[in-house]
């Protein structure tokens, strides 16, 4: 039988679920409103290459590189070690330099520690390693690569104490980037 008069457990039922329903629409409306509302100030071209190292940085450590660095707040690197090289590097290098700017051309950032790099190089020279090999770049990577049978002794006294005396140049030591 119907029950048209509205009276009995099926408008009770009605009534309950219009009450509980009400608070839930208010609260998702609301929610709507602040999440649609809300916009967040735009980001400087500092933050958008901070944002984009930091995926690179994670990138190389995703790829076999754990010790690679975070990005400086105003984006690049810093290498307290020297630039990484050696070939589990450059196989992170390949599959993260697309996150890098321009897909990885270097830089102006890589430039610059081509040059202290250089300047190393030359310290290492004066101070009595005459044979001391200039840095190379390659695949954004740069390296100072001493060749066997150079005669260059790397735990000698003489290549450590024109090591320490050229310790503000070594690349990415920060002590000129």
């Amino acid at each position: 039988m119907n029950n048209d008069t509205g009276d009995g457990p099926g408008r009770l039922r009605r009534s309950r679920l219009r009450r509980a329903g009400i608070p839930a629409a208010v609260a998702g409306i609301a929610l709507l409103a602040v999440a649609c509302g809300v916009s967040s100030p735009p980001l400087t071209a500092a933050q958008v290459r901070y944002q984009k190292d930091l995926a690179y940085a994670q990138c190389m450590r995703s790829h076999g590189q754990p010790s690679f660095p975070d990005p400086s707040s105003q984006g690049g690197f810093k290498f307290p070690n020297g630039l990484p090289s050696g070939p589990a590097y450059q196989s992170a290098y390949t599959a993260c330099k697309k996150l890098l700017p321009n897909g990885g051309v270097v830089t102006a950032q890589l430039r610059k520690l081509m040059g202290t790099a250089l300047k190393f190089a030359e310290c290492m020279r004066t101070h009595g390693i005459a044979n001391f090999p200039d840095p190379t770049m390659s695949n954004g990577t740069i390296s100072i690569a001493i060749p066997q049978g150079s005669g260059i002794d790397t735990s000698s006294p003489q290549f450590l104490a024109a090591q320490q005396a050229c310790r503000s140049l070594k690349a990415g030591s920060g002590g000129s980037s």
